[in-house]
């Protein structure tokens, strides 16, 4: 018997749990238990999906930057810098906007900084690297 497949909602619906309560109540209200309540599972999705809380918290950010992503590709450039700039600066408040609790984890209050990261990191969430 071979086994299941993750779930990528499952997985989605983590993020989007996880990044709501950080930016809600702050590092505090995080724990897999409470994660796993919410999202109607048991804990074991949080170490199969992310390896544990600080791969959960990874996610948030690199999910939080590839939606900023997507909407930036979405504004293509023109002959005139001043109004790509604009329409970059719309694109980047719609994702605000559409995203709150991941944008609040990315550049506002709601900090994950009660959590460890591992050393190497990654681009957070860059689509492209100049490495």
């Amino acid at each position: 018997m071979s086994p299941r497949k993750a779930d990528p909602q499952a997985r989605l619906l983590m993020v989007e749990i996880a990044a709501r309560l950080l930016a809600e109540e702050g590092p505090r209200a995080l724990s897999a238990r409470r994660i796993a309540t919410e999202a109607g599972s048991s804990t074991m999705p949080v170490y199969t999906h992310f390896g544990g809380m600080s791969g959960l918290l990874r996610e948030i950010v690199h999910e939080g930057f590839a939606r900023m992503q997507r909407y930036f590709d979405m504004a293509r450039t023109t002959d005139d810098p001043v109004a790509d700039m604009a329409l970059l600066g719309r694109a980047y408040r719609h994702n605000a906007l559409a995203n709150p609790h991941l944008y609040a984890v990315m550049f506002g209050s709601s900090s994950p900084a009660a959590f460890s990261f591992p050393r190497k990191i990654g681009s957070m969430g860059a689509t492209r690297s100049s490495r």
